[in-house]
């Protein structure tokens, strides 16, 4: 099954690819607008999470594993309507927990996906000295899974933010990168160990080279 996270929808919409058969599941959540952005499955669990945009908790999706049970969508989390929070996360290497970027937000959503909690990580998280609302800071990442870190790509914000995942400090790397929009979403590279940043109205693309020794 394929399951899409409601933004403006009123309900998860569960999609069957091999019969075609689409049908809202789970509770109403009325019409709030963009009340999660993404979906991130724990390939250990099976679950899938969605991360509170302007919703006020994470929404947890756990699928059937056979006929006999049934499919569980949750929500969880105390966090606060509105702001349009957190864009999206990800999830780490050993599967137990998901960061979420900063969009409005001035933390990062830390959830721990074994026992479906959350802690909000402070930090120098701020947007770019061209705003006055300190919005659209952050709207992507990637681990680097050797150096064990979280990398934030500036949207509106002026650097690159990581995340250490043993300690879970953070701070600022890198230059001083201005103006509006700059990068979303990216990846990590095993070929050159290095993490990219997809461009937006940035002129290039963010490459991060992590000195690992």
């Amino acid at each position: 099954m394929v399951y899409a996270i409601p933004a403006n929808a009123t309900h998860v919409l569960q999609i069957d690819p091999i019969s075609g058969v689409v049908n809202h599941v789970g509770p109403d959540f009325g019409s709030m607008k963009q009340k999660w952005y993404g979906g991130i499955l724990c390939e250990v669990s099976g679950a899938i999470y969605g991360i509170p945009h302007n919703a006020a908790g994470v929404l947890k999706i756990v699928p059937p594993n056979s006929k006999e049970e049934e499919l569980e969508v949750s929500v969880f989390g105390d966090l606060g309507q509105g702001k349009w929070k957190w864009h999206g996360g990800t999830i780490t290497p050993d599967q137990t927990t998901i960061y979420g970027y900063p969009n409005n937000a001035s933390t990062i959503l830390k959830i721990n996906v074994t026992n479906d909690t959350t802690t909000l990580l402070s930090g120098p998280i701020f947007s770019g000295r061209h705003r006055t609302d300190d919005k659209y800071k952050y709207l992507g990442g990637a681990i680097h899974p050797v150096a064990e870190k979280l990398f934030l790509f500036p949207c509106d914000a002026e650097r690159v933010l990581t995340v250490d995942l043993q300690t879970d400090e953070v701070e600022l790397v890198g230059p001083e990168l201005f103006g509006p929009n700059k990068f979303q979403n990216g990846f990590y590279s095993a070929v050159d160990g290095a993490v990219y940043a997809i461009p937006q109205r940035a002129s290039g693309v963010l490459r991060i080279g992590v000195d690992v020794d």
